[in-house]
């Protein structure tokens, strides 16, 4: 059976699409055909290994502890009330427990507070872990574990692409962190002889950020805490109470939908810098790559990169094309662009199966009710990170 979901598309309307059975949730980037519905496949083809992601389960109060095991102060201790009926089965730490095959569900971590979903990933010759602790009770956190779940990496598009640029040893920036999914995904990638500068400066997703980067004893990853913009001096950052990873430089309430937003404004005063200032303050090497998602103040970043993206010297930058939120920062799909080509990258929109990315020349606009990544870098680079690609002709 597969579940009809209610979607918020970028221009600020509502769409549906289907979760279950083979397709992946939600629509980070989708390609195809609009019959009312994002439509497309992100199968991880071997990288995520199925049998070690687990749904969390709803499980009653005391279901399955052992009142002689639980540690004081666990959140199933007695007297301590539950967290979002979230679980896991008390027990002394570094224990596992060995949950059958048929389940499709990974060993507890049971020295976390909440179960922690390991990933394996298989890049040629290269085996690669990953551990996350997700909460479904924040909803970025939900979204996240529901792609796993089915097998699919969040963000298809973006994940498989860091799959292919990032490599042993190179520095890369995450803008726009959230709870760390891609942190930890580009500091498996660039391993320990490489750098990653994550940058997130929200107080609740810092937390989570932390606690992930800790998770996966990452020395080599960075945690700077202070939003980016073109320039330095104070902005308003708002906090978005509909969604865990929607915060802005522009209040969500105006985003349609955002309910909760619009009953409880929350804004604050924050010290902003550049993001040449932030990569130079930590020490950071030249980045081959910088990620960028702040639900629309991508442009605004990149006009603080300076010389990082003057002349290309990021070779690939990837953001995330949020027209709605272009809008509410002065900006849009064209600007942004304009910007990227005049400094001499050429436009490319990123698949969410993996495939080679498309070329989009500078007078076509894409236009798509999704939320779509676009990567910015050169032809050349791009034929050498996507040396072959597959194509059959189907009469």
């Amino acid at each position: 059976m597969r579940e009809r979901r209610r979607i918020r598309g970028a221009d600020g309307g509502f769409f549906t699409d289907d979760l279950g059975g083979g397709g992946g949730g939600g629509c980070g980037g989708a390609v195809g055909e609009r019959r009312g519905r994002c439509e497309w496949s992100a199968a991880l083809s071997g990288l995520v290994n199925r049998r070690h992601v687990r749904k969390p389960r709803r499980r009653p109060f005391w279901s399955g502890a052992n009142p002689a095991t639980s540690r004081p102060g666990s959140r199933t201790a007695p007297g301590r009330r539950p967290f979002c009926d979230r679980r896991t089965v008390a027990d002394p730490p570094q224990r596992r427990y060995e949950l059958p095959a048929q389940s499709w569900q990974p060993d507890v971590w049971t020295d976390f507070p909440m179960p922690v979903i390991p990933i394996n990933l298989d890049i040629g010759n290269r085996n690669l872990q990953i551990a996350l602790d997700l909460d479904e009770c924040y909803s970025n956190e939900k979204i996240i574990i529901s792609y796993l779940c089915n097998g699919h990496f969040y963000e298809p598009d973006v994940s498989l692409a860091l799959t292919r640029l990032v490599g042993e040893g190179d520095a890369v920036v995450d803008v726009g962190a959230n709870a760390g999914f891609f942190t930890t995904v580009m500091g498996v990638l660039a391993g320990p002889s490489g750098r990653v500068l994550s940058i997130e400066p929200d107080a609740h997703n810092l937390s989570r950020l932390r606690n992930n980067i800790s998770l996966n004893q990452f020395g080599h990853v960075t945690v700077f805490e202070r939003p980016v913009t073109d320039k330095e001096g104070e902005v308003t950052f708002f906090i978005n109470s509909d969604n865990s990873g929607g915060n802005a430089l522009w209040d969500p309430a105006r985003f349609p939908g955002n309910q909760k937003s619009q009953a409880n404004p929350i804004a604050r005063t924050m010290g902003a810098t550049t993001l040449e200032r932030a990569v130079a303050d930590t020490g950071l090497a030249p980045p081959k790559l910088i990620k960028i998602d702040t639900e629309g103040a991508e442009q605004r970043i990149l006009e603080g990169a300076g010389s990082l993206i003057r002349n290309r010297a990021v070779p690939f930058v990837i953001a995330e094309l949020h027209e709605f939120g272009l809008h509410q920062m002065g900006c849009s799909q064209a600007s942004l662009r304009a910007l990227m080509e005049a400094n001499g990258y050429s436009t490319f929109l990123l698949y969410p199966n993996g495939a080679l990315p498309k070329l989009i020349p500078p007078g076509t606009m894409i236009r798509t009710p999704c939320f779509v990544n676009l990567l910015f870098s050169t032809v050349e680079k791009v034929g050498a990170h996507w040396p072959e690609e597959p194509y059959e002709l189907k009469l």
